[in-house]
């Protein structure tokens, strides 16, 4: 089918289109320019937001870490601190006049126990790993206006079974009051159970679906460590041995251990006893050049209560290395099953160069040669929908607090039918790098993300409608546009940070670049 010249116009920004080859998807190289979408800035400028900086000027008449001529309108630095060495680092350090401190070694200085609060935390936003910042958090309110990239109980999402156990809350609850909408629209994920303790009902499902492929995966490991796909119950015989509370089970399974050492079994054997989560294995999933992907997506959360979302407009899909096929004697090729780069990277055939991935701009604008331009504009508004249903979906269990931020990394997988399943939510999406291309979009996310939380104040309104490469997508219901865009969705879209941070910061403003990495 033909795209028309006026949506390619605007989804390309007026740059010519590009087509990326079946040959890419081998991992040959990403080409092309960015798909476009509506480059609105937000709403009608106004007075600037406080930020840490101005309110640390306001009340403490400080002078330290002044910087004169920073960003900051107070003239005072944003000061940052990191537990990372990797693309966050490097992203932070590349902030117009902010100042890096370091953190305290001792965790009773990070906050400790029955800590309380202080009126400044040394630092204004800290981004730190999981463990650190549930150490900073522990037992106490952090200083107002200071930001922590992690809400407290962050696993209630992030946590394969607790995720699980939400969402079909979620929709049991609509069921039960009947209604039929609402209960779709929790229906985002493939039928799941948490192991050990839904393996009865589990045991139900599977001999209701005779013949269907199952995917276990452990709920705290990734990389694709531990996953493996099984059609028979003798084949997580090993699993179910050394699983708790699931060995008095495995003589009520309905299919004992053959004694043959299956690779599903080995998997799960090496796995030792770790919770699981198993899910119906999506056997049709959409194909390109003959390959299975997935996507991966970024979500920055800036608030629970409300919910505040907004959605990246750059991502990539990552492709195995073989071609895919439901046959059941491939269920233990995980290069045809497993998309995650560092199960490609052991393929003979994988390119470092492009690591297997296709920029999300780069395959949304090859779906629109294969389908009509309103069918893959549902698709991603559907994918959009999903992320939100998912958060919504927790956002009562969440416990919100004013200085935590997040920014997932969604993983999420297409059927022929271009419906979207959500596959899992990363709290912290890898920020290395496999080539220069992965690192300027990861440098760029970080930094947007950084602009998102408004540290020195620069942001006209409290939810602009575009920050960066962000759109927001939900502030206590869908935003309102005041020009409606052409596109439902701007996943995909071109990311137009570099001009339209200066148009929604001020002339003033320095975008952050990154450096020449490869």
């Amino acid at each position: 089918m033909k795209v028309s010249a006026r949506l390619m116009t605007r989804l390309d920004g007026g740059r010519s289109a590009s087509t990326p080859s079946l040959a890419m998807v081998a991992g040959s190289g990403v080409g092309g320019g960015d798909v476009a979408g509506n480059g609105d800035g937000g709403l009608a400028m106004r007075s600037r937001t406080s930020s840490p900086a101005s309110l640390r000027a306001a009340t403490s008449g400080s002078a330290s870490a002044s910087v004169p001529g920073s960003s900051s309108g107070a003239g005072i630095a944003v000061r940052w601190a990191t537990t990372s060495s990797n693309i966050v680092r490097d992203a932070l350090e590349a902030q117009d006049g902010w100042v890096r401190v370091e953190l305290p070694r001792e965790t009773g200085a990070l906050g400790g126990s029955g800590a309380l609060s202080s009126s400044d935390e040394g630092w204004d936003v800290l981004w730190g790993d999981c463990n650190t910042v549930r150490d900073v958090m522990s037992g106490r309110r952090l200083a107002t206006g200071a930001r922590i990239n992690h809400f407290r109980n962050h696993y209630e999402l992030t946590r394969k079974d607790l995720m699980t156990k939400n969402l079909k809350a979620k929709r049991r609850m609509a069921m039960k009051a009947g209604n039929a909408v609402a209960a779709a629209y929790y229906d985002i994920l493939p039928a799941s159970y948490a192991l050990p303790q839904d393996y009865a009902l589990f045991l139900e499902e599977f001999r209701r679906s005779r013949g269907a492929t199952w995917i276990m995966k452990p709920i705290a490991r990734s990389q694709g460590r531990g996953i493996f796909l099984f059609n028979k119950l003798s084949q997580v015989s090993s699993w179910r041995k050394n699983a708790p509370g699931v060995g008095a089970m495995a003589s009520s399974g309905g299919g004992s251990s053959s004694g043959v050492a299956t690779p599903a079994a080995a998997a799960a054997a090496s796995a030792g006893g770790d919770a699981y989560v198993v899910q119906q294995y999506v056997t049709n999933p959409y194909l390109i050049g003959g390959k299975k992907f997935d996507l991966r997506l970024y979500v920055a959360v800036l608030s629970y209560s409300p919910l505040v979302v907004y959605v990246y407009r750059s991502g990539f899909a990552r492709f195995s290395s073989v071609r895919f096929s439901a046959d059941a004697s491939e269920l233990s090729n995980s290069l045809m099953h497993l998309t995650n780069v560092a199960v490609q990277k052991k393929s003979a055939s994988y390119a470092a160069e492009s690591g297997a991935k296709w920029r999300l701009a780069n395959l949304k604008r090859y779906l629109l040669t294969r389908h009509s331009a309103s069918t893959i504009d549902a698709a991603f508004a559907r994918i959009q929908e999903l992320i939100v249903a998912s958060l919504r979906g927790v956002e009562e269990v969440i416990a919100s607090d004013k200085a935590a931020f997040e920014l997932y990394g969604y993983d999420v997988l297409l059927d022929d039918e271009l419906r979207p399943w959500l596959l899992e939510v990363n709290a912290s999406p890898s920020m290395s790098a496999e080539n220069q291309e992965d690192y300027n979009l990861k440098f760029g996310l970080i930094s947007d993300t950084l602009a998102l939380l408004n540290l020195d104040g620069l942001l006209p309104t409290r939810y602009p409608l575009q920050v960066g490469g962000f759109d927001l997508v939900y502030w206590n219901g869908p935003p309102a546009r005041p020009d409606p865009p052409l596109l439902t969705s701007f996943l995909g879209a071109r990311n137009d940070r570099e001009t339209q941070l200066p148009e929604l910061l001020g002339p003033s403003y320095v975008v952050p670049m990154p450096e020449s990495k490869f």
